[in-house]
């Protein structure tokens, strides 16, 4: 079994454009770039109730090593980003697009028909038009008797 390298260029591949979308700038070209682009996604997350931004901070501290290491630890803290990065980016993402608003409209779908009017509204002599309840006089507000 051969295990994967995991490098700067990889992790920017799979994880620049979510995060550049949460960050509100250019996906990152650098391991720079996506370290300040975690810093700033994060908290983002995080107001929007998203869980998993603490995992996004701890890879950006792993990915800051990463710029400073040497030897075999270069090839370590890239890793460990992507084993916090993979299992959450592409889900914390979509959790953020629907609290923004900003979702991909589904395949087939146009422009929604308006709604009719509710069928409750009217007042209480509606109400009585249930067979659960019993017949109530048009004008009396109590749909049933008090």
């Amino acid at each position: 079994m051969t295990a994967t390298v995991i490098t700067a260029e990889t992790l920017i591949h799979r994880y620049a454009d979510d995060i550049a979308f949460v960050a509100k700038q250019a996906p990152a070209t650098d391991l720079a770039a996506l370290i300040s682009q975690l810093d700033t996604a994060a908290p983002r997350y995080e107001a929007a109730g998203v869980n998993g931004h603490e995992d996004l901070e701890t890879a950006s501290s792993y990915l800051d090593e990463a710029l400073r290491a040497t030897g075999t630890d270069r090839e370590f803290f890239p890793r460990r980003a992507h084993d916090l990065l993979r299992p959450l980016v592409s889900d914390m993402t979509q959790e953020y697009r629907t609290y923004v608003g900003d979702r991909p409209e589904p395949l087939g779908s146009g422009p929604r028909a308006p709604r009719p009017p509710h069928a409750w509204r009217g007042g209480a002599h509606r109400l009585a038009a249930s067979p659960l309840l019993p017949p109530v006089p048009f004008g009396t507000h109590a749909p049933f008797p008090l």
